[in-house]
């Protein structure tokens, strides 16, 4: 598995009022749904990457 290191402003988690665990976990959300979104992967593996099963990863891309 790849890492990746992302440098964000102290100032904008707390402008989010997330914690760096929180902040990571809407991060991988967002790029799961915008990939399944443009066909690039499958439910099921958007899912996966947003670290959901299916069923609490729909109401995400369709609320």
């Amino acid at each position: 598995m790849t890492a990746l290191t992302l440098t964000i402003p102290d100032s904008a988690l707390s402008a989010l009022r997330y914690s760096p665990t929180e902040f990571v976990h809407e991060i991988k959300l967002a790029a799961a749904i915008h990939w399944y979104q443009h066909g690039v992967i499958s439910q099921e593996r958007a899912a996966e990457r947003a670290g959901l099963n299916r069923r609490d990863f729909i109401p995400c891309v369709d609320p």
